[in-house]
């Protein structure tokens, strides 16, 4: 019996393959004989790790100073684009005397006409 033409295969997926095999890292060669000093002493690997903060360290620093940087800079172009204040308020040009004495007549009439136009009304005043 023939197969199908359409019909899938039974397995559509390659089948999958062993993981790649990373061989380890090669041993550090080992100190022989009696006076030999191990390769990690304690001073190497201190002066490792005080030179690894210091890597770190000046890193840190020279991405605060960029950090700083694009800060200013972004603050100059928001000030830039800023409309500047209006000038202060000047004070208003003085008086001559005639224009003096004509606001003074008005304000007295101005005070005059609001005296009269109030209600007469006597009876609440003490005696």
């Amino acid at each position: 019996m023939a197969s199908h033409p359409y019909k899938l295969p039974s397995r559509p997926f390659p089948k999958p393959q062993a993981p790649l095999q990373v061989p380890p890292p090669p041993l550090a060669p080992q100190a022989t004989g009696a006076n030999a000093v191990p390769l990690g002493t304690a001073r190497q690997e201190r002066r490792a790790r005080r030179k690894a903060m210091e890597k770190a360290e000046a890193e840190a620093t020279k991405t605060a100073k960029l950090v700083r940087r694009s800060e200013a800079k972004i603050n100059q172009l928001i000030l830039a684009r800023e409309v500047p204040p209006p000038p202060p308020p000047q004070p208003p040009p003085r008086m001559s005397r005639v224009e003096y004495f004509r606001a003074v007549q008005e304000a007295k009439r101005a005070i005059e006409h609001y005296v009269l136009t109030l209600p007469m009304n006597f009876d609440n005043v003490e005696k």
